[in-house]
């Protein structure tokens, strides 16, 4: 926790305590767990630029958890927000389906905050698109968690010469866990932020095969041919390979480790990440979002994720 007495510190906000707002984080003492820092309560709680001001969720126990280990005296026990939760930055960690109620509320009552958002955005592409409409009123920042994004070797891979001649995407596997909307849209979010958006604006798919857990189709503009490994099944390793005219791309450990090599298997080039700075990756993000606050508003990843939305009700 930072107690600097000359920064100006962000004030922050968090809006749910859920695995990603708290307990991820936690041991069953209600410890923090040490050695990482995955959740949002956490890196601001570390965070040398933001200062936790107030949490909210509907259960009071995970409340009282928290105020244990904080010793906060700011809670508020519904999501219907107070002048309490005035503050430069708020962070929305609750299921999916509130999202869009309580982004209504944020606009409305905090129009200059900035917002961090748990992915996805919404149910839906409609309810992305209504959420992005009406932060972009205010000129608002929003902000989506897919947290692969901001990590520094993904920034590497793509300032690489060979991955700037890889040439055409031929075929993408993703090998995840748990709902397309969920786990699966990360790699989406890695496509796009590799490839550009129009990889999925520009998708046409005449028919996806189905196969128990298994989605296999082939995007007839492009001729890109996808296959999704691991949908509904329980948590196990994520993992996806690019594969480019010259050269292969493949993200391993959950995006930890990235290996480039050519269609000859003769050279390859390592982008990994440090293990233990993977294991604090939320406060990588909070440190580049951060970063961002006084540079001005696009909407460029917001509208990333709305795309993300429409591609996955194409394959449904």
């Amino acid at each position: 926790m930072n107690n600097s007495p000359n920064l100006k510190l962000k004030t922050v906000c968090i809006i749910g305590l859920g695995k990603m707002g708290l307990y991820n984080d936690v041991d069953l003492n209600n410890n923090w767990i040490v050695d990482q820092t995955t959740t949002h309560t956490k890196a601001v709680y570390t965070s040398k630029e933001l200062k936790l001001i107030e949490l909210v969720d509907k259960n009071i126990n995970k409340l009282n958890d928290i105020s244990y280990i904080n010793g906060l005296s700011k809670i508020n026990t519904n999501y219907k927000l107070s002048k309490n939760s005035q503050s430069d930055f708020l962070i929305v960690s609750t299921p999916t389906e509130t999202h869009l109620t309580l982004i209504k509320l944020i606009t409305t009552m905090f129009p200059n905050s900035h917002i961090l958002l748990e992915k996805p955005m919404g149910k839906n592409s409609a309810q992305a698109l209504e959420i992005y409409r009406l932060v972009q009123k205010n000129n608002q920042k929003l902000y989506i968690n897919y947290f692969r994004r901001y990590l520094p070797n993904l920034r590497n891979l793509l300032n690489s010469r060979e991955f700037i001649n890889r040439g055409n995407l031929l075929n993408v596997e993703i090998n995840a866990y748990g709902s397309l909307r969920n786990i699966f849209s990360h790699f989406f979010d890695l496509l796009v932020y590799c490839q550009g958006r129009t990889i999925l604006d520009n998708c046409v798919i005449n028919k996806v095969e189905s196969h128990a857990n298994t989605k296999l189709f082939t995007d007839i503009s492009s001729k890109v041919q996808y296959v999704l490994n691991g949908i509904g099944e329980l948590e196990n390793p994520c993992s996806m390979e690019m594969i480019f005219e010259r050269y292969s791309v493949s993200f391993q450990q959950d995006g930890a480790n990235i290996i480039l090599k050519d269609q000859k298997n003769s050279n390859k080039q390592f982008f990994n990440i440090d293990k233990n700075l993977f294991s604090h990756y939320q406060s990588i993000v909070l440190n580049e979002i951060s970063k961002d606050f006084s540079k001005p508003t696009n909407y460029f990843h917001i509208l990333d994720c709305i795309s993300i939305h429409k591609f996955i009700e194409s394959i449904v």
